[in-house]
């Protein structure tokens, strides 16, 4: 959001704010804010399959159709 709102500038602004090695890893993180709403409301209340992993969430946030996120993940 901080790129959309012109906050900072680049991933390589974020990355060395939060100390991180990995541009790539950024970039992951960025996508889950494309996570269908009751989805991050489901992690967020901890109404989630205890077998959900940071993998198969990154995998559903590169998908932009919200049934299919929720397909994939089961939820």
């Amino acid at each position: 959001m901080e790129i959309l709102t012109g906050a900072v500038r680049s991933l390589e602004e974020i990355k060395a704010r939060e100390k991180i090695t990995s541009t790539g890893y950024v970039r992951q993180v960025m996508h889950l804010q494309f996570l269908a709403p009751d989805i991050t409301e489901a992690i967020l209340t901890g109404n989630h399959s205890k077998h959900l992993t940071y993998s198969q969430l990154v995998k559903a946030s590169r998908i932009h159709d919200w049934n299919s996120q929720r397909q994939l993940l089961s939820l």
